[in-house]
């Protein structure tokens, strides 16, 4: 069932998240409220300010402790929940983590297909070596993840993103350890991409030399337009 009153690909409403330790709660997310149509949009703020759990939870990888959250049509954890999250990260979303998850003992090409191999994709190869090709990345496709620099990790992480053609890119930190020429391409692959997709880039800093549709600022949980 598709939700209703959403007029993007992603529609955020009220959303609520703390976090628990022993020295007390973290408010990490609050009350954001956030309508992201398709475009080219940047998240701004300190380490620290909500910006990676916003992406979580628009990913469907973190649940929000109350709010709506709405992705490509549909609600997450009320008409999307369990096996639909899954589906929804391996064809819709594409999310990069801050934390690269990757397997230190998978060989890159698989490490990349992954998505495209769980959803029994017959042309994997090719779409492997071809996102690889864009980024920079075939040189060392043949290598184990955990043979390589974090940089190029980097670089892994983001042709896995890309892999699948998402409708929707998250990209947490995208350029942290990469260098000029590096950036400068995932840059251009990025802004590249399409643009009938949503794409948001979360950094402490705005990326210099991109042209953003809207760019937003996040300090203590809190959303806004810069």
């Amino acid at each position: 069932m598709l939700a209703t009153g959403c007029g993007g690909l992603v529609c955020l409403d009220g959303v609520y998240k703390e976090y628990s330790s022993r020295v007390g709660a973290s408010v990490a997310l609050d009350g954001v409220s956030a309508v992201f149509q398709t475009g080219l949009y940047m998240v701004v703020g300190p380490n620290g300010s909500g910006k990676s759990t916003l992406l979580r939870v628009i990913a469907g990888v973190t649940r929000p402790d109350r709010g709506r959250v709405v992705v490509d049509g549909r609600e997450l954890w009320v008409d999307c929940s369990g096996d639909c999250l899954a589906s929804l990260r391996r064809r819709v979303v594409g999310y990069v983590p801050q934390t690269l998850l990757l397997p230190a003992t998978m060989r890159v090409m698989d490490a990349i297909a992954l998505p495209l191999l769980l959803d029994g994709v017959e042309d994997w190869a090719d779409r492997v070596e071809e996102v690889a090709g864009l980024l920079g990345a075939d040189r060392f496709l043949g290598r184990k993840v955990g043979e390589l620099s974090v940089g190029q990790r980097q670089l892994v992480a983001i042709a896995r993103a890309l892999v699948i053609n998402p409708r929707i890119l998250l990209l947490d930190e995208p350029l942290s350890h990469l260098d000029k020429d590096a950036m400068e391409t995932v840059l251009d692959v990025i802004t590249g991409f399409g643009k009938e997709k949503l794409i948001i880039i979360a950094d402490t800093e705005k990326v210099r030399g991109v042209d953003f549709d809207s760019v937003y600022c996040m300090a203590k949980g809190r959303l806004k337009p810069c």
